[in-house]
């Protein structure tokens, strides 16, 4: 390369060019896709696709990245937006996301999980427990009173076994 020949352009920085990086994270993404990842991420991240997972989770790549950013996952939020559950990476991408291993999992047979995900396992939180009456719970107790501190219940009656149902 001469002196007087341009040096090649590095890869956009959200920092220096951000109009640039949310034109060309829509050309790459989708409007979609781009505005839920200025909203979790407070950046746009361009990059190469290299997989999907069983979960439908899609994994990027940009080597032009600082070394513990240049992977990532856009989780697969189909139901709710920002709804995401880390528990739905694969065994072998998380490996991969982590720099464990540098081959993609779906073309490495080396590095795929004997285990097959079980599907009955429900993580995330909208299966964990939430007590009913409790503020963060967003349900109603359950019996027609408000869920506000100092409102008023009904006296406590104990069960009687004779009568299971209480009427």
């Amino acid at each position: 390369m001469s002196d007087s020949e341009p040096a090649a352009p590095k890869e956009m920085s959200w920092n220096m060019r951000p109009i640039k990086a949310i034109t060309e994270g829509i050309k790459q993404f989708g409007r979609h896709d781009v505005w839920m990842q200025l909203r979790q991420c407070k950046e746009v991240k361009l990059g190469t696709h290299v997989g999907t997972d069983q979960n439908g989770n899609r994994y990027y790549e940009n080597k032009d990245e600082q070394f513990g950013k240049d992977r990532w996952v856009v989780y697969n939020t189909v139901q709710q937006h920002m709804d995401y559950d880390p528990g739905t990476v694969t065994a072998e991408w998380h490996g991969w996301l982590h720099h464990m291993y540098d081959e993609v999992p779906q073309t490495s047979k080396k590095y795929q999980a004997v285990v097959a995900f079980d599907d009955k396992v429900k993580t995330g939180r909208d299966t964990s427990y939430k007590n009913p009456g409790a503020f963060i719970g967003g349900k109603s107790r359950g019996d027609g009173y408000s869920v506000k501190t100092g409102s008023a219940r009904p006296p406590f009656t104990a069960w009687d076994p004779t009568n299971p149902t209480g009427a």
